[in-house]
């Protein structure tokens, strides 16, 4: 590899990584803890379900990048998947990370993760898409540890691909290089088809009522507040 070539991975590297980390998250579930995107404006978080999940007593503290702790709140979730939406409950508006389009991965390319392993927020790590797994995830040579769980994996321009959900252990608990990420399509699908979907079993209440929002599927923002809702108690606006 030239100097040429090297500077142009690093460019591209430190590109992605100031993009997309303003809208990475730690998300803290009693003593447990993982990563999340924001993917829509007004609050809309991307993670694992085995974060929120992690202590069901427990409520969900969401802390940006910039500082801000906010609660959130579940609205749906994926568990075969392993994904979780989550609403912040504030009025602000928050940078996002942009979701790939669907079937846009390929192996050998290049890919970012940025979480919060052991509580250091905002560690980026590299790697590439190693394979293709028949199920659909994402396995790559990306170095992801405890508490990066629910990170965005990311493409060379910035786009969540997959969310980072588990790594291989060696016999004494280290991470062998060999991770994996549920791919963007499947987030897609939950957005499509649970977020919108208060029918369904699998997307939680809260204090017997429901969060109370439509969120528009091409863009994720949020296009109708039920009157009365949780969310609109909670000051989340169209």
């Amino acid at each position: 590899m030239d100097m040429g070539q090297a500077q142009g991975n690093e460019t591209t590297t430190i590109a992605v990584y100031e993009q997309t980390s303003p809208a990475v998250v730690t998300l803290s579930v009693g003593a447990g803890s993982g990563s999340g995107s924001i993917i829509g404006a007004q609050g809309l978080v991307v993670t694992n379900e085995h974060v929120v999940s992690f202590d069901p007593t427990q409520g969900i503290r969401v802390q940006t990048m910039a500082g801000g702790i906010y609660e959130g709140q579940v609205v749906a979730v994926d568990v075969v998947n392993d994904l979780a939406l989550v609403q912040i409950i504030s009025g602000e508006v928050f940078p996002t990370v942009r979701l790939a389009g669907p079937g846009m991965t390929r192996v050998g390319q290049q890919v970012f993760a940025i979480g919060s392993p052991f509580g250091l927020t905002g560690t980026l790590s590299t790697g590439i898409l190693s394979r293709m797994a028949p199920n659909g995830d994402l396995q790559t040579s990306v170095m992801i540890n405890l508490g990066s769980s629910g990170g965005p994996l990311l493409n060379s321009r910035g786009e969540l691909i997959g969310v980072n959900k588990e790594f291989v252990q060696s016999a004494d608990g280290g991470n062998v290089g060999i991770s994996f990420a549920t791919s963007v399509d499947r987030v897609w699908e939950l957005v499509e088809h649970g977020f919108n979907a208060p029918q369904r079993a699998d997307i939680p209440t809260f204090g017997g009522h429901r969060l109370g929002i439509v969120v528009e599927v091409e863009t994720l923002v949020v296009r109708q507040v039920d009157p009365g809702s949780v969310a609109e108690w909670h000051g989340i606006q169209v």
